[in-house]
């Protein structure tokens, strides 16, 4: 898949903008607070349906204007293809695609694949667990609609059977509909385990092998899912263990009125030569860790078929000189986007396509 053009109206400071992107590498440069990093977040819409930033969909329209409209030109699928996203303050989003509206708008998640690295992906190793579920969510939703679907799901029953264990002391009715809720949080959670599982073996194949490379062999990086219900081999153990576990901790579930179990307790661990790099590697480690992570992630989507756009915001001005050369060299075939402040920054070669921001004018 190529992008070849992005239209953008009315999308944060920008007012209009089109941009015909180059196959290759795409350079958007720009002082800190003129438009470039919201021409990558209007991208990523189209893969992620939501922003890599906090960001509700009336944050996204420019101050003063009621609606929002990005579009963008792409081929796929041997033919040239449109998708369109339209905001709005007081409606529900709407997404297009070649002028046929998708219902529901999630629908369209997968279309268009792209993985993104941001200054927040460097905090992937040292913050807490939610990013790096985060990532892992993202990563295989775009490989597997059926893990998507089952996330949605999840979310929602987490959130209903949570209100429940809250208001229970006020409606003891609610403590008769707790087996109903477990059931469908547990089938949902199943799914994620299972396929986290899965992606974790396959993501650990590919990022230490990279990891081989950037530390020329002298360090070694290993990963595990670490799981709250299972150890189950098949979902259906993994389900029948989180049904087990619901039951057995029901009584101090309900004294502190949260769900206690499931994927949303999960993790990704990481470690540097068998220790946690959370705590044992040093700060340039930890970004190697996180590079190897991204780029695996771009070597399982163009094994799986679906080659991905490569959006850089901003992070080679973080990576020292040979980070930043072995990016370059390993997303080279691909199409890139990168935002800068500073073109020396990056070596690109003669054949980036090189945009200027300012403003929020593409110059």
């Amino acid at each position: 898949m190529i992008a070849k053009r992005l239209t953008v109206n009315n999308f944060r400071n920008l007012k209009n903008a089109s941009v015909a992107l180059s196959e290759g590498v795409n350079v958007f440069l720009g002082e800190n607070g003129m438009g470039k990093t919201n021409l990558l977040e209007a991208q990523w819409l189209f893969t992620a349906q939501k922003s890599f930033r906090p960001a509700k969909d009336s944050d996204l329209i420019k101050i003063g204007e009621e609606n929002a409209e990005i579009e963008l030109e792409f081929f796929a699928e041997s033919r040239m293809q449109n998708a369109e996203i339209a905001l709005s303050r007081i409606a529900r989003r709407k997404v297009f695609l070649n002028e046929i509206e998708q219902k529901p708008a999630s629908s369209f998640f997968g279309k268009i694949n792209a993985i993104i690295f941001s200054p927040e992906h460097l905090q992937l190793v040292k913050e807490g667990p939610f990013l790096r579920r985060r990532f892992l969510d993202t990563a295989i939703s775009q490989i597997s609609p059926k893990y998507y679907a089952a996330l949605a799901l999840y979310k929602k029953t987490l959130d209903q059977r949570n209100a429940i264990l809250r208001d229970v002391k006020k409606n003891h009715a609610f403590y008769d509909t707790l087996p109903i809720w477990n059931e469908r949080l547990a089938s949902a959670g199943a799914v994620l385990i299972y396929l986290r599982k899965g992606y974790t073996a396959l993501l650990s194949k590919h990022a230490c092998k990279i990891y081989d490379e950037i530390s020329s062999q002298s360090e070694k990086l290993s990963m595990e899912y670490v799981c709250s219900v299972d150890d189950g081999g098949t979902y259906e153990d993994i389900k029948e263990r989180f049904l087990d576990k619901l039951s057995e901790d029901k009584t101090v579930e309900l004294t502190l009125r949260t769900t206690l179990h499931g994927p949303h307790r999960d993790d990704l661990r990481l470690m540097k030569n068998d220790l946690e790099a959370k705590s044992y590697a040093s700060q340039g480690q930890q970004r190697s860790i996180v590079l190897a992570l991204k780029l695996a992630e771009a070597e399982i989507l163009s094994c799986e078929g679906k080659s991905p756009i490569i959006l850089l915001d901003d992070v080679m001005s973080e990576l020292d000189a040979k980070r930043r050369e072995f990016v370059l060299c390993k997303t080279g075939g691909k199409q890139v986007i990168i935002t800068a402040c500073d073109e020396k920054s990056i070596n690109t070669g003669k054949n980036a396509a090189v945009f200027h921001i300012k403003d929020g004018v593409v110059l």
